[in-house]
């Protein structure tokens, strides 16, 4: 059974024109209290990305250009053939 959510460690990629909302770039995953580049024991996703929904100018004011970590949830969004 998958988690609810995923830990993982990032770094901020880049704001859209609504700063609320942006993408980070994960690096490593926490499997098991260890933590593994992404992908490497669970697949993750293709892009190696997370979609900030809100707050996206807060974590960016809060960390700049460390690395952090996130609870990652999966999208509730279907996903449509394409779509990656």
């Amino acid at each position: 059974m998958n988690p609810q959510y995923r830990t993982v460690i990032c770094i901020l990629d880049h704001s859209y024109s609504n700063t609320t909302q942006g993408l980070v770039e994960v690096l490593y995953e926490k499997v098991d209290d260890l933590y593994y580049p992404i992908n490497e024991k669970e697949f993750f996703c293709n892009t190696n990305s997370v979609f900030i929904t809100k707050g996206y100018e807060d974590i960016e004011e809060k960390y700049g250009s460390q690395i952090f970590e996130i609870k990652a949830f999966p999208s509730k969004n279907e996903l449509k053939e394409g779509d990656s």
